[in-house]
């Protein structure tokens, strides 16, 4: 029961419209947020208002259908990739994928690996028959632009676009560090 002393939702300065207005807006810049957490690079190439207009039109094509944020960003880079309507550097889509990944990996479930030691105990005729899997925590993409420079460089928005090259890489999570490297060198 609501006490008699407790403002009635009907009454005050605003009306019930704009207060579902205020929440629905509240709700979208919540979903920014989280996008621009997963995409820290990516919302630092493109600025904070391109960011949010972008992501913005990500939302209309891409409407959250899951209860977590965890899975929002999920068709971005490829949004990004097919953007034309609104300008990006062409290299914005396969940051955005090295991005993802970065999420993927941390989020994977964890399992044991096999030291030197569990190696050296095998039998040499078991060798044959061993079959090998990656951890579920490793992602490996190919992209048309060297993205791990720009990841790496802060402040990349002062600086020139990389040079368009065909780069190899991979994400690995260790413990709780998420790590990327070009797969080319």
């Amino acid at each position: 029961m609501i006490p008699n002393w407790y403002p009635s939702l009907s009454h005050g300065p605003l009306g019930p419209e704009d207060r579902l207005d205020i929440y629905a807006q509240m709700y979208c810049a919540r979903l920014l947020d989280a996008l621009a957490e997963d995409f820290p690079r990516v919302a630092a190439v493109l600025g904070e208002a391109r960011f949010r207009a972008l992501g913005r039109e990500y939302l209309r094509h891409s409407p959250s259908s899951h209860p977590s944020l965890r899975h929002l960003g999920a068709r971005f880079p490829e949004f990004l990739l097919s953007q034309t309507e609104t300008p990006v550097p062409q290299f914005a889509g396969d940051l955005a994928r090295l991005e993802w990944a970065r999420v993927t990996v941390f989020d994977a479930p964890d399992v044991e690996v096999l030291r030197l030691d569990d190696l050296q105990a095998i039998p040499a005729d078991a060798w044959a028959t061993i079959r090998f899997q990656v951890i579920p925590a490793l992602a490996v993409l190919t992209c048309a632009w060297p993205v791990q420079q720009v990841w790496q460089n802060e402040d990349f928005t002062r600086s020139d676009p990389p040079p368009h090259e065909n780069t190899t890489l991979r994400a690995w999570r260790r413990e709780f560090t998420v790590y990327h490297a070009s797969m080319d060198t």
